[in-house]
Formats: C-alpha cells, structure tokens, sequence
C-alpha cells in the first residue's frame, strides 16, 4: 500500500511535465512555423523562427527564479495547484491568441505570453519535489519528470504534425489546451494539498541558487551539466528548423511538411526514451564515458545521413539514429550527474539541469538566422551549415564531459561532492 501511495504522488508529481512538453516542443517545432507560413514569413522562415523562439525562451530563463521566489510566496494562500491553474488560463489565453493572431508582432506577444506562464507553471510544479517528498527521494521525481517529458514531446510531435498536416492550426492548439486541462486536474487529484513540505521552508530554487553557483566546488557535476546542454543544443537546433529542411530539400510546403515532421520527431523522442534504460545498463557494465562518446558518435552519424539526405526514408534514417545516439548519451549522463547532486541540495542542483536544457533551447534557435545567412551566400547550403553546427556541439559536449568521468575517490582523495555534502 506504502508503494502504491508514492506511486500515486510521483505521477501527481509529474503528470503536468507531459503537458507542458506537447506545449512548448510542439510549439517551437510545429505550430510556430506553420503560423508563420499562414503569416506570409515563410521566406524569412528559419531566421524569424530562431529569433522568436530565442527570445521567448530566453524570457522565460531570466523570469524562472521570480517564478519561483513568488510560488513560494503564494504557496500559503494559493497553493502550488493554485499557482499552476493560473497560469493555465494564461497559457490558454496566450494559445488563442496565437492562434488568431493577424500578424508578427500579435504573433510574438502571444508566444512570449505562453512562455513566461509556463516558466510559472513550471516553478510550481518543480517546488512539489522539495514540498512533498524527502530529500533520499528527489532523483526518483527527477527521473519520472524526465519519462513524462520524452513522451509529452512524442505525443506532441505525433499528434500535432497529424492535425497540422490535415486540418487548420485551430484544432492543433485545441489539443493543446486540452491535454493542460487534463494533466492539470489529474495534478489535482493525484495530489491535493500538503500543509508541510519536507526540507526547506523555500522550495523553488531562487536567482541566487541559480546564478550563482561554485563551478569549482562541484566541478564535475557543472562539466556532467554543460555537456548535457551542448548535446542539447545540437538536438534543438536540428528539430527547430526541420520542417524547413524538409520543405527546401524535398519541395514540400510548411503545412504539407509538418506532418512529415512530426512523425520523424516523435519517431526520435520515442526512441531515446527506449534506449535510455538500456544505455544506463550498458554505462554501468562499459563506463560512462565510453557510453557518452559512443552516443555523441552515433548522433553525428545521423547527422551525415540529414545532410545527404535524397528521400524522406533518409532523413528517418537520420532521426532515429539522432535519437539512438541521444538516448545513449544523455542516459549516461543524467545517472553520473544524479550521482553526484547532494541530497540536501537536491532540489537546487536539478533546477540547474533544467536551466542547462533552457538554455539549450533558447540558443538553439540562433541557428535559423544561421541557416539563412548561409543558405543566402551559397543556395542549398543553409541546412547543412546547421548540421555542422550540430555536428560541433555534440562533439563539444562529448569533450565537456571528460571531466565529469571520475566519480570514485582514488585512496587518499577527497570523497566524492555527492558525498562530501
């Protein structure tokens, strides 16, 4: 009965990151371009999609710490689930508007408005962690948010290129909101309200926790972390602008390569969320780092298959090898990073990860003015600049990773930081 009870909690717990997944994945790789295609930006698309999406989600990174410093704030009087259902109704208006929006601009408020909701969202959810269970437990919450990510964006990704490809942007965002308001109210039921948290009184973490973190008093978690966003930054910026790639490659329209685009993404996150558990096996039995670099290398073998990609069955090829490799590498590299986290600090230490991966996302999207300047200076070869550009990351966070490797104490050193604190 005890199991079933932290069950219960842990999928309460989690159950809104799935939403939030289909939300903002499927926003940033689907519904934006084909928004933009309705708008008569499909020319500049690449660039206006980069530069929209960087600065939204760079908006949200800089709100996330006052999100969280006012979830605590307001947690006595309106509790977390009050925090979040806010903002749902700001991320509901923020979608209608998106979706009737008559030019850039409307466009552009109307993502940055989904955005700095969801950074609230986000906040309230993520304090549950520190609020409802005790610190030995954090990394099961951590790795549950993980699952319920990779399939809240092949779900979106599915579901969202089917309805983009057949039918207008409307039903797409319906879906959308629905899956909110379901992954809210499941929230509700599953969780309820605590009077107590376990640990600290202030849960979330805070621009201090944040931005100021001691690089050299847990070097190899912040190496394990900065390596984790270069491989994401090179995942982002290859499913960003892939319905472009599509459409310039293969002559489809924006509309008419969103289906195509959804099924080779949500092909992907299925198959990095299928390989993860096998992967973290295989760290164990073969090392981390051999598991890491053998990842990073398989990621950049399907980035050779993108780029010399003459049919569609190619590009699949190269997705699911992106996500073979992904699932591989970013396995291996959570569980050395979990190792790793203080318990007491645990809460603190995963905010930073999900920093690490918004990060990642925002600067993903420099790589459309990218494309377009290259595409520009010499025709056809936008895209393939961008498959460099991933190729370079992936091989960089391959490097960054190095200095993660060793977690065990050789005889006469300083215990572990897991330890030590």
């Amino acid at each position: 009965m005890k199991g079933i009870k932290r069950t219960k909690l842990l999928a309460g717990i989690s159950v809104f990151w799935l939403a939030l997944a289909l939300l903002l994945d499927g926003l940033n790789s689907l519904v934006l371009p084909v928004q933009l295609f309705r708008l008569g930006a499909d020319d500049a698309g690449p660039t206006t999609l980069g530069l929209l999406t960087f600065a939204g989600i760079l908006a949200a990174v800089v709100i996330q710490p006052f999100a969280g410093e006012i979830s605590d704030r307001l947690r006595a009087t309106w509790g977390r689930t009050g925090i979040i259902a806010a903002s749902l109704f700001a991320i509901l208006a923020g979608l209608f508007a998106l979706g009737a929006a008559p030019n850039l601009l409307a466009l552009f408020v109307a993502y940055l408005a989904i955005q700095i909701a969801a950074a609230f969202a986000r906040a309230a959810q993520g304090a549950f962690i520190g609020d409802l269970l005790p610190y030995d437990k954090t990394n099961d919450a951590a790795r549950w948010r993980q699952t319920m990510q990779v399939v809240g964006s092949s779900l979106g990704f599915l579901l969202l290129g089917n309805l983009l490809a057949a039918a207008s942007i409307g039903p797409a965002l319906m879906v959308v909101g629905a899956t909110l308001t379901v992954a809210f109210l499941a929230t509700v039921v599953l969780i309820g309200e605590r009077p107590r948290p376990h640990g600290y009184r202030h849960s979330s973490p805070t621009w201090d926790d944040l931005y100021r973190f001691d690089f050299r008093g847990h070097r190899r978690y912040a190496w394990l972390i900065v390596s984790r966003s270069l491989f994401l930054l090179g995942a982002f910026g290859v499913a960003r602008f892939l319905i472009f790639f599509l459409g310039g490659r293969f002559g489809l329209d924006t509309v008419a390569a969103a289906g195509q685009a959804g099924l080779l993404l949500g092909g992907l996150a299925l198959v990095t969320a299928l390989i993860a558990p096998l992967a973290a096996q295989f760290a164990e039995r073969w090392g981390h780092g051999f598991t890491m670099a053998g990842g990073a290398l398989i990621a950049v073998g399907g980035l050779v298959a993108l780029a010399l990609a003459s049919a569609v069955g190619h590009v699949l090829l190269g997705a699911l090898l992106i996500g073979f490799g992904g699932g591989a590498f970013l396995s291996a590299n959570t569980v050395l990073a979990d190792e790793l986290i203080p318990a007491v600090h645990a809460s603190k230490f995963h905010g930073i990860a999900h920093l690490g991966g918004l990060l990642a996302a925002a600067f993903a999207g420099l790589f459309g003015p990218l494309a377009d300047w290259m595409g520009h200076l010499a025709a056809g070869n936008g895209y393939t600049v961008i498959f460099g550009a991933a190729l370079i990351a992936f091989a960089l966070a391959a490097l960054a990773a190095r200095p993660g490797l060793a977690v065990a104490p050789r005889l006469g050193e300083p215990a572990a930081e897991s330890v030590r604190d």
